[in-house]
């Protein structure tokens, strides 16, 4: 039997990864605080300590249980990686905690200055990136730069701390005006968002999943809805490759890739060495997660065998109650009402079957019901070209999935 230990204060991103680890070879321990989700689990070791202490002080005071983990890592959370790497322990106790098994890795935890220095040292495919220390470089990188470009603050997920900038005094606007420095100035490229969750083994890319389509909840945020697929181009396999074997990566990475519209490469955006709330879904896409925790052989990566669309209402309740704006309502219309669509994320893989039906069906009697409203509305002399063409019939017989 191998061991995870899945890590992390509250830790809501390792939602449902205990699913890749097969119980008949797997023993799964979660190590959280007194508000974890997985407290009332009878594999779950609560860290507690002074009420003062942060989490990772307290979980890095206990000695006893770091000289007993004895397997793969996997943490919840950015900030509480980049804690352990700013903490006082051994680099040999550091090395045995995180995801990277290189020293040289430390600097990529929650810090984009650190991923654009790695990616520049390494030669990795990406947009020109320069790490600026106030105004005045951040002014001579847009004179060298096609503007717009992004400005990214060290820190912080979600796209809190991104933002767009054509001149020096779009750094007042409200979006970037709380990022500190130094911070990251970022060719924008124009493309579509590949989200790409990785699988690596000791150093060894072992798998992915590649998804288009994404959408996200704003600008640079969270992800709701995407498909996952097949990509047409393989040629961000090397960069995944070359950061894994430089920084001897050792489970889960979230990555972000831009497809440029002219070339078609893969230039990486972002490389968060922790996971998202979509690698759980490799079982579901056909992969053969026992494969994603070994030793490759022959390079052969695991990959999604079938395309789906996926819709999250477990990130969308988590981050979309503060954005209701038309395009987030309009990309759940299109979820509930696509009958392409393989599954809905909810967060209990039991009751998925029904409550994917039960959406799917409401939705479209909903639908219905507004286009019928909004029909009865016209003139009646708008309404008999489309009722003698049987367009109405069509139409209805469509969304109500007949």
């Amino acid at each position: 039997m191998r061991n995870v230990y899945l890590i992390g204060e509250r830790a809501g991103l390792l939602e449902r990864i205990d699913t890749l680890f097969n119980p008949h070879f797997w023993n799964v321990t979660y190590i959280g605080g007194p508000s974890s989700r997985f407290r009332n689990l009878n594999n779950f070791i609560l860290i507690d300590g002074l009420k003062q202490q942060r989490f990772i002080e307290k979980l890095l005071l206990n000695s006893k249980l770091l000289e007993s983990i004895d397997g793969l890592t996997i943490f919840g959370s950015d900030s509480e990686m980049a804690e352990v790497v700013n903490s006082n322990c051994t680099i040999q106790r550091k090395v045995k905690l995180l995801p990277t098994k290189e020293s040289i890795g430390f600097q990529i935890m929650d810090s984009k200055v650190g991923f654009s220095q790695l990616v520049n040292k390494f030669g990795v495919q990406s947009p020109q990136q320069f790490v600026v220390h106030n105004q005045m470089d951040v002014a001579s990188r847009l004179s060298e730069l096609s503007s717009p470009v992004l400005l990214k603050g060290d820190s912080g997920g979600g796209g809190a701390f991104v933002g767009e900038i054509s001149q020096i005094e779009d750094i007042a606007d409200f979006k970037v005006s709380h990022i500190r420095f130094p911070c990251v100035v970022q060719e924008k490229i124009l493309g579509e968002q590949i989200a790409l969750e990785a699988f690596f083994w000791e150093g060894e890319l072992t798998g992915y999943i590649y998804s288009r389509e994404v959408e996200d909840i704003r600008l640079f945020g969270p992800s709701f809805r995407r498909v996952i697929s097949q990509p047409a181009s393989l040629d961000f396999i090397d960069s995944l490759r070359t950061l894994g074997k430089s920084l001897q990566m050792h489970g889960l990475v979230n990555c972000t890739f831009i497809l440029e519209e002219g070339s078609q490469q893969h230039f990486l955006v972002e490389f968060d060495v922790r996971p998202n709330i979509w690698h759980h879904l490799a079982p579901t896409v056909g992969m053969n997660a026992e494969k994603l925790f070994s030793a490759p052989v022959n390079n052969q990566l695991e990959t999604p065998s079938t395309s789906i669309r996926v819709f999250s209402f477990v990130r969308f309740a988590q981050f979309g109650s503060a954005e209701l704006n038309f395009k987030i309502w309009l990309g759940i219309f299109c979820a509930i009402t696509d009958r392409s669509m393989f599954c809905i994320e909810v967060g209990s893989q039991e009751r998925l079957p029904k409550f994917e039906f039960a959406v799917r069906r409401i939705g479209r009697f909903l639908a219905f019901a507004i286009l019928v409203q909004a029909f009865r509305k016209l003139p009646v002399w708008a309404q008999e070209p489309f009722k003698k063409r049987r367009i109405t019939t069509r139409i209805s017989s469509w969304i109500l999935g007949n």
